[in-house]
């Protein structure tokens, strides 16, 4: 495999590239450093070192950099928000809230240590996604977010804004700053069948396609990652138009191989492929089943374009030397 593994990477986000490059990342802290970590200089300093550590020991091809202790976006987080209307008490947090200035430091620190020797995304979550995940892991209800959103998509689409005012600076610091190469956006469907498309792109997409935008004045180098953890499944058609190079998706969850998701993201580079489960081979660490799956991988969709991946974050303790095999794999097609 070639040395220059950044060049690489640009080359498969423009579909030139020679050969497959692979990789997965998961979280380093527990729940509630994620959630609260940004306060606690020491849980910053921990969740730098884990990840200066994974590249150390694991090399990979590239890597997309966790928000672990800046996981929610503090008006988000420390707002209780029970009705549509206290989606009125969400307020922007400012270019110079530790929130955003020890979230830019600390992403500094981690791509300094990569010597450009790989390239680096870094987790942003579309301002909607914060909200979700404020409902799913600090208030315990997966109902709240569909059941409001779909109450007062307006007042919804209001604090919304107020996010993306901070996220769009956020993702420019880091950018500019902290030398990222560019950004990986999370975004998620309401999960809500009575929440129409033209709903959807109404009140939710606006902010996000303001982060993407913001990101792409300064990168060319983005992804999008449909979020299909715990088994949600998304309308991928949703996205199809989003300026983006590259998309990742829940093959698994969503039931749409990278082959059909081609033909819903024309002209796009793909990530993933494999289940990011503890039920998934590369978790599993058959080699036969992952040099199967990489086979078949490959045989379906070519070389170029194809970033090999997971669905989604994949479990701590999974042995890294199992991606590691599926790019050698793939590399020798």
């Amino acid at each position: 495999m070639t040395t220059n593994k950044r060049q690489s990477f640009f080359d498969s986000l423009e579909r030139k590239n020679k050969e497959v490059l692979a990789s997965v990342w998961h979280h380093f802290l527990n729940n509630d450093e994620q959630l609260y970590g940004y306060k606690d200089d020491k849980i910053i300093k921990k969740s730098v070192i884990a990840q200066q550590e994974f590249y150390k020991n694991n090399q990979p091809d590239f890597t997309k950099i966790m928000s672990d202790a800046f996981l929610i976006h503090p008006s988000v987080l420390n707002t209780e928000i029970n009705s549509v209307q206290d989606f009125k008490k969400i307020a922007s947090i400012g270019k110079d809230n530790e929130w955003i200035t020890k979230q830019v430091a600390a992403v500094k620190e981690i791509v300094s240590s990569y010597n450009g020797d790989i390239a680096s995304i870094y987790n942003i979550f579309a301002p909607a996604y914060y909200f979700r995940l404020k409902f799913d892991m600090v208030d315990k209800d997966r109902h709240k977010f569909p059941h409001l959103v779909e109450e007062d998509p307006y007042l919804f689409s209001l604090a919304l804004e107020k996010i993306a005012d901070d996220i769009t600076i956020l993702v420019e610091k880091l950018i500019q700053e902290a030398r990222i190469d560019g950004i990986y956006l999370c975004v998620q469907s309401v999960q809500n069948p009575s929440f129409s498309e033209e709903s959807y792109r109404k009140y939710i997409e606006p902010s996000q396609l303001r982060v993407l935008n913001a990101a792409n004045q300064l990168s060319e180098y983005n992804v999008l990652h449909i979020c299909g953890f715990e088994g949600r499944v998304n309308d991928l058609q949703h996205f199809s138009h989003y300026p983006v190079k590259a998309v990742n998706w829940a093959t698994f969850v969503e039931n749409v191989t990278l082959e059909e998701g081609k033909k819903i993201f024309p002209g796009k580079a793909i990530l993933g492929g494999f289940d990011n489960t503890a039920q998934g081979a590369l978790y599993k660490g058959v080699a036969d089943e992952i040099e199967k799956q990489t086979r078949d991988i490959i045989a379906h969709n070519g070389k170029a374009g194809l970033l090999l991946g997971a669905d989604c974050s994949v479990p701590k303790d999974i042995d890294f030397k199992n991606i590691k095999l599926a790019a050698t794999i793939a590399n020798q097609i």
